[in-house]
Order: structure tokens, then sequence, then C-alpha cells
């Protein structure tokens, strides 16, 4: 199972840096739009937007099978967003990903 980070308002995928040696698991940081060259006019920015270019981060990058999303602060408003538009409507709908709550887990859905 892959994590997939995403970081706060403010922050770029930097953020991770001190977490990734440690997780034990494949991992791929992504950068919302405004951070690290991926423009944006962050005063018209919608949650969704973001929440489309988690998913073409995550599609380009190859990232198969279930995943672990982790968002720090706003991050999480990203992945509320794309929770509504992206994800099966039912966890044990059939789909490509599988989407749980890893044992012990604090704020996760499952």
């Amino acid at each position: 199972m892959s994590c997939v980070l995403i970081h706060g308002g403010g922050a770029t995928v930097r953020f991770w840096d001190r977490l990734l040696p440690h997780l034990g698991r494949p991992a791929l940081a992504v950068d919302l739009p405004g951070g690290n060259g991926k423009f944006a006019d962050l005063a018209t920015l919608t949650v969704e937007e973001e929440a489309a270019s988690v998913v073409a981060d995550v599609e380009a990058a190859g990232v198969q099978g279930p995943i672990i999303l982790v968002a720090h602060s706003s991050g999480a408003w990203s992945f509320l967003a794309w929770w509504r538009a992206w994800a099966p409507a039912s966890p044990t709908s059939s789909s490509t990903r599988r989407w749980c709550r890893p044992k012990g887990a604090a704020g996760s859905i499952g």
C-alpha cells in the first residue's frame, strides 16, 4: 500500500522531506497548485482544482492499488473535495483502489 502526502497551505512538497524516509512503504508527496512551479491564481483557486491536481499527480506517477492518503492542515480540504468527486460510491464497490482506515489511524475515513 502506497502513501500519497498532501501538504497544507503556504507549504510545498518539501514539507514531507523529514517524514518520507521513515514511512517504510512507497510514498508520493504531491504539490498543490501554487507550489514548486505549479502556477495557480491563488485568489481564485478552488479546492476542486486542488483535488484534480492531486489526482493528476497520482495518475502521472503510476501509483497503483490501495493508497493511504495523508493530508496536513488545509491539504485536507483537497482530500475532501477529491473524496466527493472521485471516490467510489461505496467502500465495497469495485474499483481500482480500496479505501480503508489503517489500524490505529486517527482522522482517516473508513
